[in-house]
């Protein structure tokens, strides 16, 4: 990674940073505006701007989020982490806005060394991913094979085309561009992590009757 690649990225993590509060005041008004009588016309002009103001801090929030990943130094702190306990604790996190149910009963016992908000960030990524693109269920599985702690993440949507499975990791990529749900990054977040942690992620190939399926590999210490 050269000087300039380093400047741009810091660059870009500052402005984020910078992003943050104006963004937070713009909603916190557009959220009062809602409160105030006015016209329907109105009410749906605030509530596009509401809307897009939230896009904003999402991508502001994703971008930092990469920012930090790229700037941890290796290696990476050996703490050990209860991967379990954080798959299970992303996958009970409040989602008002969704009805996707998510299945841990195959969520077994694992520990692996590293950052945990690195590993939290990972796994959120990958299940917001999958909660969003599935038609009802998202199931999880933890286990160990061949030495690695295996996370799997499959949801019953309608799946990645193979001729984008390869590219679905690289930033800002959508495999439908008309779909503008999320930012973009989630997915280039976790790749990021994966490998830090001396992992790796792809997509599996998906079962009959199976959205799509990320598969995470992460080496369990001796």
């Amino acid at each position: 990674m050269g000087e300039s690649d380093d400047g741009t990225r810091a660059f870009v993590a500052d402005v984020a940073h910078d992003l943050q509060n104006p963004l937070l005041g713009m909603r916190t008004q557009l959220e009062f505006a809602l409160t105030q009588s006015r016209s329907s016309a109105q009410e749906d002009w605030v509530r596009g701007l509401l809307a897009a103001t939230t896009e904003m801090e999402l991508l502001v929030s994703d971008l930092l989020a990469l920012a930090a990943e790229e700037r941890m130094e290796l290696p990476l702190p050996r703490d050990m982490v209860d991967l379990e306990e954080v798959v299970r604790h992303e996958a009970a996190r409040p989602r008002p806005e969704s009805t996707v149910s998510i299945d841990v009963d195959d969520v077994g016992p694992m520990k692996v060394r590293g950052d945990e908000m690195s590993l939290r960030r990972l796994v959120r990524n990958l299940l917001d991913n999958a909660v969003r693109h599935a038609a009802a269920a998202v199931r999880l599985q933890v286990q160990h094979v061949d030495g690695f702690a295996v996370l799997d993440v499959i949801d019953d949507g309608a799946g990645v085309p193979v001729e984008h499975r390869e590219r679905i990791f690289d930033r800002f990529y959508r495999a439908d561009p008309a779909n503008r749900e999320g930012t973009g990054l989630g997915l280039a977040i976790v790749r990021q992590a994966a490998e830090r942690h001396g992992g790796s992620v792809a997509m599996s190939p998906a079962e009959p009757g199976v959205g799509a399926h990320f598969r995470v590999w992460l080496p369990i210490p001796d």
